[in-house]
């Protein structure tokens, strides 16, 4: 018989261990459950500041620079093209994954989307919650919030698969259909 290719999967993340965030635990955790299944994980992540260490417990973790805000963190507009733009390219000629596991910002699952559309990858895509109903507390422009739910939507729809914590996340992205 032909030998099964071992499964390999790619976690694509501004944020990673050892930055200290809920997402960097999370998605530390969603490793170390791949990692004892015996599947093999790469990181896609942003370099992490100056003195913070290494996180990885056996996945391959590759960072590249990014723009960060003057209190050292990768939001906003510029920092998260910083790492989008980038990520398509890491994305379009790493080793073929299995399934790429994306965390948000939205622009971050949009840029997986078309990368594994390309590949013909299938995505996850973890909605921690909806960045256009906060962006909508966060702004009075209707143009903004119009166009990151745009991104936010095309960013989902596209994924083999979504993932959440809460149950409010998985009510509002009903809601958002």
């Amino acid at each position: 018989g032909t030998a099964r290719h071992p499964l390999r999967v790619v976690i694509v993340s501004r944020i990673y261990r050892p930055e200290p965030s809920a997402a960097s635990l999370f998605l530390g955790s969603v490793s170390d459950a791949l990692l004892e299944q015996s599947i093999e994980v790469e990181v896609l992540t942003a370099k992490p500041l100056p003195g913070q260490g290494t996180g990885s417990r056996g996945e391959r973790v590759r960072t590249f620079p990014v723009l960060r805000d003057k209190r050292g963190y990768v939001r906003g507009y510029l920092q998260y093209m910083s790492f989008d733009i980038p990520l398509m390219f890491r994305l379009l000629f790493t080793r073929r994954p299995s399934i790429v596991f994306v965390e948000p910002p939205p622009t971050t699952g949009a840029a997986v989307r078309i990368i594994c559309a390309i590949r013909r990858i299938p995505y996850v895509y973890d909605a921690a919650d909806i960045w256009s109903d906060a962006a909508a507390h966060a702004t009075s422009s209707q143009a903004v919030v119009r166009v990151l739910r745009f991104i936010e939507k095309f960013a989902m729809r596209g994924a083999k698969a979504m993932v959440t914590i809460s149950q409010g996340v998985v009510e509002r992205v009903a809601a958002l259909d």
